[in-house]
């Protein structure tokens, strides 16, 4: 009867090392009773974040994965839309937008701001064989074309304030953006550099990138302005990082180069 019951209680334990090892969702591995790490993306941007395979991969994932590592807590990503992602901070659904998000004015009135991780500006995406008509800045401001862009990034804020003889402003992800401009769909797409130079390589026989003179813009991730605390935290590891090498690691895998600087 005792082996009976000995080797009962060995299946339900191995079972439920099983069930629990499949689905466990935190990233980081180890024993911490800190709590978790509850990072908010909206993984549709290559390189900066984005999803391949069932995996969360980019500029800012492998910054998470290291900065819940740096502060001994699990990591869970929580996949939003993009135009979610601040009412759904500010509704406690995550602790940080770790996304690629620009700081603007219009931001800060509702979240606070780490200190920058990330500059960039803005490029336009154009097919090769319409370099005449959109080879330059002033070509892609003026031009009287079929845009699109990612609504509430500021790619679309500049195509508003900017392009004013556009034809047409489509709503479009980055991941639907190439196809759309190789079938001609549309003409131009605008968006953050980083994500337009990955599109085009991903695309060099067909497509092509088109700098634009726009401000530099300051990426940093996002918190509530009642967490004080944790701002401060993610700040003062940053600031180590920038010392020691560790950002300047992260971001030459994904942005080789002078990108990003």
């Amino acid at each position: 009867m005792n082996k009976v019951i000995t080797g009962f209680m060995a299946i339900l334990v191995l079972g439920a090392g099983i069930f629990f090892s499949g689905c466990k969702t935190a990233s980081v591995p180890g024993r911490s009773m800190n709590p978790t790490l509850y990072v908010g993306i909206t993984p549709d941007c290559p390189p900066i974040i984005f999803k391949k395979d069932g995996q969360i991969l980019g500029l800012e994932a492998d910054l998470a994965h290291e900065m819940a590592k740096a502060l001994d807590r699990p990591l869970l990503f929580v996949e939003v839309p993009w135009e979610q992602q601040i009412n759904l901070l500010m509704a406690d659904k995550f602790d940080v937008i770790m996304s690629g998000m620009t700081i603007t004015r219009e931001r800060q009135v509702r979240i606070d701001f780490c200190e920058p991780h990330l500059q960039q500006g803005q490029m336009a995406l154009v097919r090769r064989t319409d370099l005449d008509r959109f080879g330059t800045s002033s070509q892609i401001c003026n031009a009287n074309a079929n845009f699109a862009v990612q609504r509430k990034t500021t790619g679309d804020i500049f195509v508003q304030q900017v392009c004013r003889n556009a034809a047409s402003v489509g709503n479009l992800a980055p991941a639907d953006a190439a196809q759309a401009i190789c079938c001609k769909m549309i003409d131009i797409y605008i968006h953050d550099a980083p994500v337009i130079i990955w599109m085009a390589s991903e695309n060099e026989a067909d497509l092509t990138t088109v700098p634009i003179q726009t401000p530099t813009q300051s990426i940093a991730w996002g918190v509530k302005k009642t967490d004080v605390e944790l701002r401060d935290t993610l700040n003062k590891v940053l600031a180590q990082w920038k010392q020691d090498g560790t950002l300047d690691r992260i971001r030459q895998r994904w942005l080789p180069g002078d990108m990003g600087k």
